[in-house]
This record gives C-alpha cells, sequence and structure tokens, in this order.
C-alpha cells in the first residue's frame, strides 16, 4: 500500500508514473564524433493518480494538500519503486458530486539530499542492482563497514529495498 510520511494511501493508486533520468552532456570533439557523459543522477518524479470516496476520502485529500507548505521531505512507499524522501511537489482533486467519487493527482519529487539524511538517521535502503560498493559510494561510507554492521556475507548481497544501516 502506497503511503507518504505518516498518511497511508486509502487504496493504491489507478495510475502510477515513475521517472528516473539522468543529466547527460554532449561535447563536439575536434576529431570525429562527440564526448558523452553522465553529468549526474536527476530527482525522481513519482506521479499518483487515483479515486477515493466519500468523506473519507474527503478527508483524507485535505490531509495530504496540508503536505504541500510543509516544505519538508518525508519517506514516500510506493509498491513500484524503493522507497525514497520527497517533497509532495503537487496535489489536485475533484469531487464528482453525482458519484461521491474524488479523482485526486499526486506528484512527488525525490529530495536530492538524501544523503545527509542517510547519515543522520542511520539508515538507507538500497536500490534495484545495488551492491555494498555502490551504497558506499551513495552514502560516504566505507565498504567494510557497511558489511560488518549489515551481516552480508560479500558485497553483493544486498536486494533491492533491503534496509540497510551505514552507522
Amino acid at each position: 500500500m502506497m503511503k507518504y510520511k505518516d498518511l497511508q494511501f486509502l487504496n493504491n493508486p489507478s495510475q502510477l508514473e515513475i521517472r528516473s533520468s539522468n543529466l547527460i552532456s554532449t561535447l563536439p570533439l575536434l576529431s570525429k564524433g562527440s564526448a558523452v557523459n553522465c553529468v549526474t543522477d536527476m530527482p525522481t518524479k513519482v506521479k499518483a493518480v487515483g479515486r477515493v470516496y466519500g468523506d473519507e476520502g474527503e478527508e483524507w485529500c485535505s490531509r495530504m494538500k496540508h503536505y504541500l507548505p510543509d516544505r519538508k521531505s518525508g519517506w514516500l512507499f510506493t509498491p513500484s519503486a524503493p522507497p525514497m524522501k520527497a517533497f509532495l511537489e503537487a496535489f489536485t482533486f475533484r469531487r464528482e458530486s453525482t458519484t461521491d467519487e474524488i479523482c485526486y493527482t499526486a506528484e512527488f519529487i525525490e529530495d536530492c539530499n538524501g544523503k545527509s539524511f542517510e547519515a543522520k538517521e542511520g539508515f538507507t535502503f538500497a536500490r534495484q542492482g545495488e551492491n555494498a560498493f555502490d551504497i558506499a559510494y551513495r552514502c560516504s561510507v566505507g565498504v567494510d563497514g557497511l558489511e560488518e554492521l549489515n551481516g552480508f556475507p560479500d558485497p553483493f548481497g544486498f536486494s533491492e529495498n533491503d534496509r540497510v544501516r551505514i552507522r
């Protein structure tokens, strides 16, 4: 079930779009071709579209829209992506009076200050395809410490969404 901060979604959205991308730099070379480099990861964006119903749905929408001026990121759990710290970037909803249905769209953007958060909290979640070397680099910690803290027998023993202690 999807959750943002302390607010559980009443049901999973009917549509969930997750967009991850990189900032790519392309420079022409004097000889032939061009040099292409990945400059940085761009923040992941999550767009959830769904429906809730009745007074319970209206109360849920009211609670969700109060996160907009909060200006603090929180944990976002979705059925299709690893947990991430994210900001609620936009939230819209409209009520259909004839069906008591409320259609909503919630848009989230990843908090790219995650390294400082992870250092403060002392843990992170392994991302798809990551190994201990990737996690250590992303969190600015040593590989040996990760293996010691987490009891993984080898640096490739991490699975997606594993909670990984970093201190």
